[in-house]
């Protein structure tokens, strides 16, 4: 990974569990924001294939990123809940954001 493309922490050289939190909450926000960019210029460019392979490459990641989160922290959202995994629901057993959850 080049300086631009790594974690905060991984050019930083250190870690904590809350830090590490923090930057994988800033990952998927900025994979979020691009993606959601991506699809407006898809809606007005829908045939423009570097722009697909740009989203394609991004989604990946987010999905890798949100997958890594809800596993060290519990899902984000009721959508990211299980990954195929689990036998039974488990949404409400992280701390929800007024309990110190996301």
């Amino acid at each position: 990974m080049n300086e631009r493309t790594g974690t905060i922490s991984e050019r930083a050289g250190t870690t904590s569990e809350g830090s590490k939190r923090e930057e994988l909450l800033m990952q998927i926000r900025r994979l979020g924001f691009v993606l959601y960019d991506l699809i407006l210029f898809l809606d007005t460019h829908p045939q423009d294939e570097g722009a697909m392979a740009l989203y394609e490459e991004h989604l990946q990641k987010y999905k890798e990123i949100t997958k890594e989160f809800a596993g060290l922290y519990g899902p984000l959202t009721a959508f990211d809940e299980n990954n195929g995994k689990d036998t039974c629901w488990s949404w409400g057993q992280a701390p929800m954001p007024w309990e110190g959850g996301c």
